[in-house]
């Protein structure tokens, strides 16, 4: 998101960068929803202190949460590029036997040698492709397996930074990692309609940390 200021009520804005490009193809996807700059000041600063103060009161109980919320995102991450993986591979495999199938057609006279070509260098540039794209998975598929959490260094920031009352460039940026903005969701069900927002906090070292 970025950053736009309003003259008529001197607040500060944040406002989706992906439709603030003014393309229509990602206007599809996107709305053009905001935050104001102080709410999600105030959001972000609660949340860091409130993660640090739980990371100070009792560091065993905070790495093990820490730990438990990252084996699991990285086994969901895990099963879903080596599914992805095990189709591409898959495919691959069938492209050798179609390619062979068509040697064998050409060979006896089956398939024109126009023909032959022209649907050889089409299987070929697909399996270059795909060769690539196997490569690229291995490589995400070891390195989810190696990642771990580093909630040593996690703590060396908590240790730094010994009262945090306010929300400098610095704490932001030793802290922070990502922030996402999700669209204002209204709530018909209750007695009087309300408006919410989901916002999630990811943090540099250990990511989203949720003590629930």
């Amino acid at each position: 998101m970025r950053q736009q200021n309003s003259i008529r009520h001197n607040y500060g804005y944040f406002i989706c960068q992906t439709y603030s490009h003014g393309l229509s193809s990602f206007q599809e996807k996107c709305s053009r929803h905001s935050i104001r700059y102080d709410i999600l000041e105030n959001i972000v600063l609660a949340k860091i202190q409130e993660t640090v103060a739980e990371a100070k009161t009792n560091k065993k109980a905070f790495a093990e949460c820490i730990y438990k919320a990252s084996n699991k995102e990285n086994a969901k991450m895990l099963k879903s590029k080596s599914s992805e993986l095990t189709k591409t591979e898959r495919r691959i495999a069938d492209l050798d036997k179609i390619i062979n199938k068509i040697y064998e057609d050409n060979v006896s006279g089956r398939l024109s040698d126009e023909r032959f070509n022209k649907m050889l260098a089409g299987y070929e540039t697909e399996q270059s492709t795909l060769n690539s794209t196997a490569d690229t998975l291995k490589i995400e598929v070891e390195s989810i397996k190696e990642k771990t959490a580093n909630v040593d260094s996690f703590f060396k920031l908590v240790e730094k930074f010994d009262k945090i009352t306010e929300l400098t460039p610095e704490i932001a940026r030793s802290f922070i990692q990502k922030i996402v903005v999700h669209e204002k969701e209204k709530n018909t069900n209750a007695v009087k309609q309300t408006v919410s927002q989901r916002i999630e906090i990811y943090f540099n070292h250990i990511g989203q940390y949720d003590s629930n």
